[in-house]
Parts: structure tokens; sequence; C-alpha cells
């Protein structure tokens, strides 16, 4: 099996929780949907992390993954809650995106 789709996959079923708990938390009227969803998530991951470090090496595959979490939920937040985008975040995403590229070397 190719573990590049478990890669990609990785970091999005990860962050996914965190949307939902945050949808769940900014709601006035409590929806324990949202605490559901989240806890699939954080079972597809722990599956997902199962499957990948049968394969790989942890400290890349939990770097690559953070990393690119990271990125998703910078954007995410600007895009989705509007959240303010700030010279340190940008920094932030940079400075990761560059430790990404040595890492991956």
């Amino acid at each position: 099996m190719n573990i590049l789709p478990l890669y990609i996959l990785l970091p999005i079923v990860a962050i996914l929780p965190v949307f939902f708990i945050k949808n769940y938390v900014s709601k006035s009227n409590r929806d324990y949907k949202y605490i559901l969803f989240a806890l699939i998530g954080y079972i597809t991951l722990t599956y997902l992390y199962i499957k990948l470090l049968k394969k790989g090496d942890m400290t890349k595959i939990f770097f690559v993954s953070q990393i690119i979490q990271m990125i998703i939920i910078f954007l995410g937040s600007i895009l989705i809650y509007s959240e303010n985008i700030t010279r340190n975040k940008i920094i932030g995403v940079i400075v990761s995106i560059i430790a990404l590229y040595f890492f991956s070397q």
C-alpha cells in the first residue's frame, strides 16, 4: 500500500476535531453532534498513525504532519472564522515551510 495518501490524509483528519470542537464551543446552543464528530476524528487519527508508524520514520511523519496542520489551521481560521492575520503568524508559517523543506532533505 502506498503511504502518500496517508501522509496527505493525516493532517486533514488531525485538524477536523479542532474545527468540530471550535463549532461546539462557539454555538450558544450546545450541539453534541460536534463532540461525536470530534471523537470519530480522533479515532480515525489514531488508526492513521498506526498505519503510518508501521511503515515510516516517526519523527518525519509527526513533523511533516504538524507543519501541514499548522498551515491548514492558519488558512482555515482566516477563511472560516475571520481571524486576524498578524505579522507573527505569517512569519511562523514561512519559517515552518522552510523547516519542512530542510527536514525533508
